[in-house]
């Protein structure tokens, strides 16, 4: 999938767009390299602060903590305010072609929200998805993995790896949902009537 959303092209009448998108990319993706050097674990623990719990902290509350709540009040629907929230947080960090896997992340860390009622949830998450590429990154530069993990080149898992994270997933979102279900059933669908998709 981030290789499909990096090689989208757009028609001719948007080409002015993907220039300057695909420019704004390579900007970034020269600044993620810079931020991604880590030739001593000292770095490292800085870049774990910078990476991985400032923006885990930050994003959430403003994203999940605040505009997420308001979109689901003003749209009056739970689902429309998590994919609205997804799809702001994506575009608002300008990487374009990785719209759709950013849009995925925020899909999660919406609905960890939303059916855990703690925000700690969706930052825990956030910290642990940002913090488990630094730690890969620094290992691969010392040596410690066999992959090369480069900015330049999509990473491919495995696909028994893919499955089982897509499974620990979707099993750790129903089991939220269900727990938020039994909780409180009256007050949710008091406060929220069923959404339509």
């Amino acid at each position: 999938m981030i290789a499909w959303n990096a090689g989208v092209h757009f028609p001719a009448f948007l080409q002015d767009f993907e220039h300057w998108a695909r420019a704004e990319e390579d900007r970034l993706a020269d600044l993620t390299k810079s931020l991604m050097q880590f030739p001593t674990a000292g770095k490292l623990a800085v870049g774990l602060v910078v990476v991985g719990v400032v923006p885990a902290l930050a994003e959430e509350v403003v994203f999940r903590g605040v505009m997420q709540p308001n979109l689901v009040r003003f749209f009056n629907s739970r689902h429309v305010g998590v994919w609205l929230t997804a799809a702001i947080f994506s575009a608002i960090h300008v990487q374009f072609f990785g719209f759709v896997p950013r849009l995925l992340l925020g899909l999660v860390l919406g609905y960890l929200y939303e059916w855990s009622g703690n925000i700690l949830m969706p930052m825990a998450a956030h910290f642990t998805n940002n913090a488990f590429q630094l730690v890969l990154v620094y290992l691969a530069q010392h040596g410690l993995l066999s992959a090369t993990l480069d900015a330049d080149v999509t990473p491919v898992l495995p696909w028994p790896t893919i499955l089982v994270a897509a499974g620990l997933s979707a099993a750790l979102l129903y089991v939220l949902h269900q727990r938020m279900a039994d909780a409180a059933p009256a007050e949710t669908s008091a406060a929220f009537p069923p959404a339509s998709l």
